[in-house]
């Protein structure tokens, strides 16, 4: 299932109906704000609030984006991680952690799948045995290289990710990692992303797979730039490259995780993308604790 393309012109967000800490995924995410375990009206508006402006920047380039609406039930719907598409137009479903991200599969946006997408792969049985793999949140794929990446936790089983590998036709690499309170980042997405002809990865945190991962990365030609634990921190090893207007490369990220990267690492992201766009997403990131990348379902 190589692809050509490491990226797509077409992002699909979903808008939240609902938003804040979600209490189910608290154990494993210590981004979230732990303070806010309930709808709050307030959080909400400043929550769409910048979902509105990071929609309008992906337009503004010339990024075709889907909305998809999110259920009522689901506060972190606004985190698309339970589907994948590729470019031979097929789809996978992915089995999710918490029991109120399961929800998220809702009727429409299933049926919103199907019409476009052939759904190959139903992953989704594994949540009745507890494993979960949270789709290119837990994976993150270089398409063009047909090589996987993960790192474990509660949220990415290393079976199943293997498995995913497998059924995609890809190779992969498996590392683990610890963070100052002792867990794992939640997802792979938090600490490395690649595009094409550059990856930023957090070998800090890695406990296991740190020359793996770089070795591979190395090999398929990929120029590295590493992100510190303090930036990981910040929300740099969460970006996504996408195509815009004219077949431009962008390299997407959040205000905060910009600011945080340095000047010369910023230059190494230019020699490959013409841009680097970035909008500030502070709720979002606070009782989400995610940030740009979790925002985007690429569709291919």
């Amino acid at each position: 299932m190589k692809q050509k393309s490491q990226s797509t012109n077409h992002i699909g967000l979903i808008k939240p109906q609902v938003f804040y800490s979600n209490p189910q995924t608290l154990n494993t995410n210590p981004y979230q704000d732990k303070e806010l375990h309930h709808a709050d009206s307030v959080v909400l508006s400043k929550a769409l609030e910048e979902f509105k402006g990071f929609h309008e920047m992906l337009v503004d380039k010339g990024v075709a984006v889907t909305m998809l609406l999110g259920h009522p039930e689901c506060p972190d719907h606004v985190f698309p991680n339970f589907f994948s598409t590729h470019d031979n137009g097929q789809a996978i479903l992915f089995p999710m952690m918490a029991e109120n991200r399961s929800k998220e599969r809702t009727p429409e946006i299933l049926d919103f799948i199907k019409r476009h997408y052939t759904i190959a792969h139903d992953l989704t049985h594994f949540e009745a045995e507890g494993k979960a793999c949270e789709a290119n949140a837990s994976v993150c794929l270089d398409r063009v290289n047909g090589m996987a990446f993960a790192v474990l936790s509660k949220r990415t089983d290393e079976g199943l990710a293997r498995h995913l590998a497998d059924i995609m036709g890809y190779d992969i690499v498996i590392g683990e990692t610890a963070l100052d309170n002792g867990l794992p980042v939640y997802h792979t997405d938090l600490m490395m992303f690649v595009g094409e002809g550059y990856a930023a990865v957090c070998f800090e945190i890695m406990t296991k797979g740190a020359e793996e991962f770089r070795d591979a990365l190395t090999k398929l030609g990929h120029e590295i730039v590493e992100i510190s634990k303090e930036q990981l921190n910040e929300m740099c090893g969460n970006a996504l490259q996408v195509i815009g207007q004219g077949g431009q490369k962008y390299l997407v990220m959040s205000s905060r995780a910009f600011n945080a990267f340095r000047d010369d690492q910023k230059m190494i992201f230019k020699k490959y993308v013409a841009d680097i766009l970035h909008a500030p997403i502070p709720t979002i990131e606070k009782y989400g604790g995610g940030s740009a990348r979790c925002l985007m379902q690429e569709l291919f």
